[in-house]
């Protein structure tokens, strides 16, 4: 599942290159968008522009599978945190439904201001990737360091692990003096958003006049029509 996931989203990336290959909308002018996070969803709204109501239900579907993944990931933190750490320290201690409910919520509010904090600090893709890395690596390492060796204790697994996440934090977060240049892209494009206009064109027609009037659309940087007898 998690293999067939990467691939939809390489598959996904190379079909908004291939759409937008001969008109860049990072850097053109016109752009609606300012960051590649919002490339797709401008592609789904432009290529399904012309079918109502199916750029919403993209969105809808977006949104629907993040708020998935939240849900159960406080529910596993809130589990994880009443079993393994309130029972232990406070024996006594009886934990119910309700209380459960509360530390859903904070756990909750936790991921919503960690949001607004990824958003700050760069491209939202970039970031995810960057903080799976510096979190998997040490788990695996952990798991592999459990399933291949009896020797190990619990202080040099914790004081690994803790040094792989320094190390790992200290590889994702440097300043890379020689970044990945992108794919070549073209911004030679007239426009990004097409304006609707009325044009009136008057033809001469032998014994008689007429008007015809034509209603066309052409992008701000276009010439429109002007008046020809």
């Amino acid at each position: 599942m998690l293999v067939s996931f990467h691939l939809l989203c390489c598959l996904c990336g190379l079909i908004i290159y291939a759409y937008f290959r001969f008109c860049d909308p990072l850097t053109s002018p016109d752009s609606p968008i300012e960051a590649a996070d919002q490339l797709l969803p401008y592609f789904i709204t432009t290529t399904f522009s012309d079918l109502p109501g199916l750029p919403g239900l993209c969105i809808c579907g977006i949104f629907s599978a993040t708020l998935s993944t939240i849900s159960s990931t406080t529910n596993s933190l809130t589990s994880v945190t009443s079993e393994d750490f309130l029972k232990p320290i406070f024996p006594s201690l009886s934990i119910k439904v309700f209380q459960n409910k509360i530390i859903s919520f904070v756990f909750g509010a936790l991921c919503v201001g960690v949001t607004f904090l990824v958003a700050s600090l760069g491209h939202l893709v970039k970031m995810s990737i960057v903080i799976g890395g510096l979190i998997n690596a040490p788990n695996l390492a952990v798991f592999l360091l459990a399933a291949c060796s009896t020797t190990a204790n619990e202080e040099g697994v914790i004081l690994g692990m803790l040094v792989s996440l320094a190390l790992s934090a200290y590889l994702s977060f440097i300043p890379k003096n020689k970044p990945y240049p992108f794919l070549p892209l073209s911004n030679e494009c007239p426009s990004l958003e097409a304006a609707e206009s009325n044009s009136t064109t008057f033809a001469t027609l032998p014994y008689s006049s007429a008007n015809i009037y034509t209603k066309n659309k052409f992008s701000p940087s276009s010439r429109p029509e002007t008046r020809s007898k």
